[in-house]
């Protein structure tokens, strides 16, 4: 499956790259760096089926950098191309160096766990992948979790592109996010992120229904949007 995947991601930055002299070298390039990725994810633990799922993840978007590099290769940019490949090199390494030396860090926010609710006994979870994107932020909707006090849990995680051009502007859900199927809007009494590469988040809700059949989160700030219409009778797993 990693391997599909890295083919995929690298044919998909080759398919706008018109040099095509320049196909091998950019491959093998791409090739190496997310080997890195995925050697040092592993090295920390990680399984190796997520480890070559979240190295493509972190190489960023394929056609944005496919794009961008076949600005750099043309046919007349493809005489001087050791100087432009020792800047597209360079461009990489200021952005995957701080992902490799995260460490502990690392470990803590992306595979470590959340914070515990001690206000009551959870009840139920519920696993999901809901993803969106905003500009080059990644939003991914990990986990819902309902305790007896009726507080509802979001679990999420936020990561930027590796390519990011990102003015470096914060992402969080808060209150005004939440709804239920009829329209009844619910703030958190409490919350949080962590810090590094990737940010791993968590939304309390209060006084959230039992008997409420679904969880709504419509994202909606300066025309960055998206919505998620999570179903709370599926998928879950009582405790």
């Amino acid at each position: 499956m990693a391997l599909y995947e890295w083919d995929k991601f690298i044919n998909t930055v080759l398919s706008h790259v018109k040099f095509k002299y320049d196909h091998r070298e950019i491959e093998t390039e791409l090739l190496e760096h997310i080997e890195d990725i995925f050697e040092d994810l592993v090295s920390q633990g990680v399984e190796e089926d997520e480890a070559g799922k979240l190295a493509v993840e972190f190489m960023g978007n394929a056609d944005e950098i496919g794009e961008g590099l076949n600005k750099e290769h043309g046919a007349v940019i493809g005489t001087i191309w050791r100087v432009l490949r020792a800047l597209v090199l360079f461009m990489i390494i200021i952005n995957i160096i701080p992902v490799l030396n995260i460490g502990i860090m690392f470990i803590s926010t992306v595979f470590g766990t959340y914070r515990d609710w001690d206000g009551g006994e959870m009840v139920y979870k519920i696993k999901i992948e809901e993803k969106a994107k905003i500009d080059d932020t990644n939003i991914l909707i990990e986990e819902i979790r309902y305790y007896d006090d009726k507080t509802m849990e979001v679990r999420y995680k936020v990561w930027d592109d590796i390519f990011s051009r990102s003015i470096g502007w914060s992402f969080g859900l808060s209150g005004g996010n939440f709804y239920d199927e009829d329209g009844n809007v619910y703030f958190n009494s409490s919350g949080g992120s962590s810090a590094g590469f990737v940010s791993k988040a968590q939304v309390f809700l209060e006084n959230y229904p039992d008997d409420a059949k679904t969880l709504i989160i419509d994202y909606d700030y300066n025309g960055r949007k998206f919505r998620f219409d999570i179903p709370l009778d599926s998928g879950r797993e009582d405790e």
